[in-house]
């Protein structure tokens, strides 16, 4: 009889991983006194299964659009086997792939990184690769059954695209001669390295070189070609410069352009840099300076003679003047006075006449002057002397008056007859200019008169029109240096001897010594203002008396003046915003006193001068911050307002407040760029997006209106930065208006999603067109194609997995 039983045994993962086990069975009966049954044993034996597969994901990875940069893939680790696996590891490139524990049909996600090359780059191609994989097996195998291994070869992003950046050292040339340094930049803006990079740059550089050595500059005719071996990858540049320089036909044509364009290739690809506008603004600035030589006049005797004057002409601008003249107000010219061309720096002098009215005459009443000469004779003294206008406008009210001197008997009478017609003049009547007076009278001396050696009566003389109030005679006129004429006269009735002159004995009654000396003034004499000489005389036989002269007055013509020159043709200036314009001043202190504590208004200046000599002159500078506005108008004014000084002399201030500005050019350029990027240079999947963002520039001096931009593809959600931007779709393009884009250094950034469909996809690389212009007043200003690669990652694959845990295995040979 049998009794047959069943039963079961679940293999956990720690039973399974302990290897093969042993069951068997016991049995016992009642009867059987005590003693057991024991069946014979079965052995199960496990098949313990290690595996580990790894698949480098070339549909996960990421990568830049061009160098410096890495390559990153996502790696998958997959137990396929029935035991657990420790401490997984991944060899070949650089990965975090270390697993403490993977459990069977179970994944674990790491990534595996590689710095990319210039050289995968230019290959298109970039190869990550796990070279073997290791780990610990739980359980009665203790090896992985096979080692895995994979690789990926992930697409790059190869565009072509270089730019082209260039500026001046200066945006202005002010003279003949002067030249400009022009630096160009050729950048490498895509991935890919650029080969036989040819520019051309016209008009023509002198000493041209770049920073490259494989770049050959070769002159053609007005232009300068220029050819690159290679520009290296994304981000390498080469950089050339060399001398525009302009002639005085050049300097006087006005802004000059400098025009560079440039292409290169990549294998198949082309890429141009387009041309890049520089404008160099030479100062074409006219100027002539009149300068009437004052000390150099012929002055008329009376109305309807002319001034005569010595005119210095000088050009004292930057371009030759042509066909001038000078004229004096309403009189002919001498004919030396008009020129066919000057050039700069060029000078001549010339006479300048100009008629004078008797009204010009009598409005001059400060200019008036006359004359009073006098003879005396004897001890009654009887004297007569003439009085002539010699000025030229009427004397008003004259009046003449001898008063009495010391010891004299009574006051004279004078008794006046004009000259032309011995008619009879009374006093306070008007003299006109021209005229004369023929004048006696007499005086009576005592003896203590004589002795007083007071000999010599003095005329007062007043006119209502005469500023400096009476004049007393001899009032002589004395230029510098000054002439002194001292008349000794013995008028007594015996010999003189021993003179302090040491001169020979004067003879009695009429014997007369004439004699003269000088007296130069100096600056500080100058200064002091009006000085009074005299002469006095003695002899051994007067007795100890002396006598004196009368005194001469020497009037200083005290004339403080001050000129200043604000110079627009030594000025400083930028090229483009921010900055400021800096001026050279002149003072000059064209007057004959000192200047103390000499400033200028106006804009900020250095201009404070301690002590300005006559007929020398200071520099100093003038500052103006610039402002945007200034550079859309073209120009700037410097401007110094007035001049202040405390002159030394006898004059406090000076005759005039001078002033001066100046019309400084600025260089307009209209100019901009535009840059474009992708925040990442592939796509995988159909319905895949990419964000392009570009970025317009104003890299001109001068704000650019109603730019025009165009996008091709058509970009989704297109926003800008810009209030005034208005996208607007056309087609398969999108156009963008935008109102203005403010001076140099304003960007306008713009950016939209670009998607794939399927198509697309599988279409390959796609390139992104972006065209931009604007305008500044008669200049235009345009972006060229800024093209970005983004490239579909085309990668077919299919992937076979036999599921080891999920098998039939059969009972016998010849079984599947």
């Amino acid at each position: 009889m049998h009794v047959i039983c069943g039963g079961s045994f679940v293999f956990d993962q720690d039973a399974l991983e302990a290897g093969s086990r042993n069951f068997s069975a016991t049995g016992s009966a009642a009867n059987l006194g005590g003693a057991g049954v024991a069946s014979h044993a079965v052995e199960v034996v496990v098949a313990a299964s290690p595996q580990l597969q790894v698949d480098v994901d070339a549909l996960n990875c990421t990568r830049p659009t061009r160098m410096p940069g890495n390559i990153t893939c996502a790696v998958e680790l997959r137990n396929s086997g029935n035991v657990r696996l420790a401490d997984v590891a991944v060899l070949g490139d650089a990965n975090d792939c270390n697993i403490a524990l993977l459990g069977p049909n179970t994944t674990a996600r790491c990534f595996m990184t590689r710095a990319l090359s210039q050289d995968d780059f230019d290959a298109g191609l970039a190869e990550l690769t796990a070279s073997a994989v290791t780990a610990t097996p739980l359980g009665p195998v203790a090896a992985l059954l096979t080692t895995s291994s994979d690789s990926a070869s992930v697409p790059l992003n190869q565009t072509a695209a270089m730019d082209l950046s260039a500026n001046v050292n200066q945006g202005y040339v002010a003279a003949a001669g002067d030249s400009v340094t022009v630096t160009f930049v050729i950048g490498n803006t895509g991935s890919v390295t650029l080969r036989a990079v040819q520019l051309a740059v016209s008009p023509r550089l002198m000493n041209l070189t770049c920073d490259n050595i494989n770049a050959a500059p070769a002159a053609t005719g007005d232009s300068v070609a220029l050819s690159v071996v290679s520009v290296d990858g994304a981000g390498s540049v080469v950089s050339c410069s060399g001398l525009l320089a302009f002639d005085q036909e050049a300097l006087e044509a006005g802004s000059q352009l400098i025009n560079i364009t440039g292409s290169g290739s990549a294998g198949n690809q082309t890429a141009a840099a387009f041309s890049q506008l520089v404008s160099v603004v030479p100062l074409n600035l006219p100027g002539l300076l009149v300068d009437v030589v004052g000390s150099n006049c012929s002055l008329p005797g009376a109305a309807g003679g002319a001034v005569s004057c010595a005119v210095e002409v000088q050009n004292i601008g930057n371009v030759r003047l042509q066909n001038g003249s000078v004229s004096g107000t309403g009189a002919a010219n001498s004919s030396s006075c008009a020129f066919g061309v000057l050039l700069p720096g060029g000078r001549f002098t010339c006479q300048v006449k100009q008629v004078v009215s008797q009204a010009d005459l009598d409005a001059a009443d400060g200019d008036s002057t006359y004359n009073v000469s006098i003879g005396v004779s004897g001890t009654a003294l009887s004297y007569a002397f003439s009085l002539t206008n010699t000025g030229n406008v009427k004397l008003r009210g004259l009046q003449l008056l001898v008063p009495a001197l010391d010891g004299n008997s009574s006051e004279s009478t004078i008794i006046c007859s004009y000259a032309t017609d011995s008619g009879r003049w009374a006093p306070g009547s008007d003299l006109v200019p021209g005229s004369s007076l023929s004048c006696s009278g007499s005086f009576s001396f005592d003896q203590d008169a004589i002795e007083a050696g007071d000999l010599s009566p003095a005329v007062v003389a007043t006119v209502a029109n005469l500023a400096t109030g009476p004049v007393t005679e001899p009032l002589p006129t004395i230029s510098l240096p000054l002439m002194c004429l001292v008349m000794v006269t013995n008028t007594g009735n015996v010999g003189l001897n021993s003179t302090s002159i040491s001169l020979a004995d004067l003879l009695v009654g009429t014997g007369t010594v004439v004699c003269n000396g000088t007296f130069t003034f100096s600056q500080d004499a100058l200064e002091a203002g009006s000085r009074n000489f005299s002469a006095t005389g003695s002899a051994a036989n007067l007795g100890g008396a002396g006598v004196a002269s009368h005194a001469v007055e020497v009037v200083v013509a005290a004339s403080p003046q001050l000129q200043v020159d604000v110079d627009a043709l030594n000025c400083t200036r930028p090229t483009r915003m921010p900055g400021n314009v800096t001026c050279a001043v002149e003072l000059r202190n064209s007057g004959n006193m000192r200047l103390d504590n000499v400033s200028i208004t106006g804009d900020a200046n250095d201009c404070d001068v301690a002590l300005l000599e006559p007929n020398t002159t200071a520099r100093c500078s003038m500052t103006r911050a610039l402002a945007q506005d200034d550079f859309d108008a073209g120009v700037s004014l410097l401007a110094a307002s007035a001049a202040t000084a405390s002159p030394r002399g006898p004059v406090t201030a000076l005759v005039s407040s001078p002033s001066d500005s100046a019309s400084v050019p600025l260089n307009q350029t209209a100019a901009m760029d535009l840059s474009a990027n992708v925040n990442q240079g592939y796509v995988a999947a159909a319905g895949d997006s990419v964000t392009v963002t570009f970025v317009i520039g104003n890299t001109g001096s001068v704000t650019l209106r109603a730019v025009q931009l165009a996008v091709s593809p058509r970009l989704m959600n297109l926003t800008c930065d810009n209030i005034n931007a208005a996208p607007a779709a056309t087609g398969d393009s999108v156009a963008l208006s935008v109102v203005s884009v403010d001076g140099a250094g304003s960007v306008v950034s713009c950016s939209g999603l670009l998607a794939f469909d399927q198509e697309a996809l599988e279409a390959g690389s796609q390139l992104i067109n972006i065209t931009g212009s604007g305008s500044a007043g008669n200049q235009t200003a345009a972006a060229f194609s800024q093209l970005v690669s983004v490239v579909p990652l085309n990668l077919p694959g299919l992937l076979v997995d036999v599921v080891g845990s999920n098998c039939s295995l059969p009972g016998a040979a010849g079984g599947a």
